[in-house]
This record gives structure tokens, sequence and C-alpha cells, in this order.
């Protein structure tokens, strides 16, 4: 297993973004698995951790508690947000699903929070790739032809299928247009 300190200038070294990004995400960019993740982010937020009886603290300069889901600045760059619903139960996906959307997770912001775009909240990522993937309910309600078009092809977008033109010159143009205020 890394060292703490190894995880912690891995992510230094890590450009700051304005989106929220999915943990397995982080793990992959600092070369960590995802238990590793959720260690390391559980020995930040205690200080240190428990050794058999003993506790041996973090070294300096975190040491000390860190609030990862305060939404201020920190020693470290890193904010925690997990959103979703705990009740479903996580799954490994072969394929890209819509499934992950409602499923409980830990997204990982690094980055100085003044710096962030506050509009860019975890929940409102979902709600893009809700209009994505044609499951929105606003899309299903008032657009159920486009809805039904997104199910069915946004994966062959992805692909570059036989529909994919369709997907990039109508659909992506109106997503981006409906989250206008995002650009900022």
């Amino acid at each position: 297993m890394p060292t703490l300190r190894g995880i912690i200038e891995s992510t230094q070294r890590l450009r700051s973004s304005k989106w929220y990004f999915d943990i397995n995400h982080y793990a992959e960019s600092v070369g960590i698995t995802t238990e590793e993740a959720n260690s390391f982010f559980k020995c930040i937020v205690k200080g240190g951790t428990k050794i058999g009886e003993s506790w041996k603290h973090n070294p300096a300069p975190f040491e000390g508690k860190i609030d990862l889901t305060c939404q201020s600045d920190n020693l470290l760059n890193i904010h925690l947000a997990d959103c979703g619903n705990k009740a479903i139960t996580q799954g490994v996906f072969a394929q890209p699903s819509e499934g992950v959307l409602n499923q409980s997770r830990r997204f990982v912001y690094v980055g100085k929070v003044g710096r962030r775009n506050k509009d860019i909240t975890p929940k409102v990522q979902r709600e893009i790739a809700q209009y994505v993937v044609g499951t929105h309910q606003i899309l299903v309600r008032n657009y159920p032809a486009w809805a039904k078009f997104r199910q069915d092809n946004w994966q062959n977008w992805i692909r570059g299928g036989e529909n994919s033109k369709a997907y990039q010159v109508v659909h992506l143009p109106w997503i981006a247009t409906h989250f206008w205020n995002l650009c900022k």
C-alpha cells in the first residue's frame, strides 16, 4: 500500500477541476485502489489511524483532523461529497449504464474551493448525465420522443455508431444550451 505522504503528493500533482469526479476515477488518477482511497480519506478525517491498540498520528502538517466535506479550503485541497440513493446497492457494470446515476457514490473535488464553479455540484452533474441518457424526469415528461431517442442511442453515440451524428448535432447542443449557466 502506498504511504500517506505518497498519496498526498500524487493528489497534489492532479490538476484542479471545476467538476467533481467519482472516487474510482480519483483512485485511478493517483495510482491506488478505491479501497485505499477510502482508507486514505478516513485517515485524513480522523487525523491518524489505529494500529492494534495504539494510535498513530498522520505526519505533520496533516496530524490534525481535516474535514474533507466542509466547503472551505483545507491543507490538501481535497473535498468530498457523498450523493445518491443509499438504498441502492453498488453494482459492477460491464457496459456504460444509467444505473450508476442513482447509486450512492463518493465524489472528489481537487482544488481550492474559491476557484470552483459552485453551480457544478455532483447533483447537477448527475442531472446532466440523466439528460444525456434520456432518463431525466423533465425530459421524459415533456419531450418523450427525445427521451426515447436518447435512451436508445446514447451508448451508440459513445461508440460512434449509426445515430451518433443526430445525437451529436441535435441533442448535445440542446443539453449544452439547457445548462448554459455552468460555462462561467
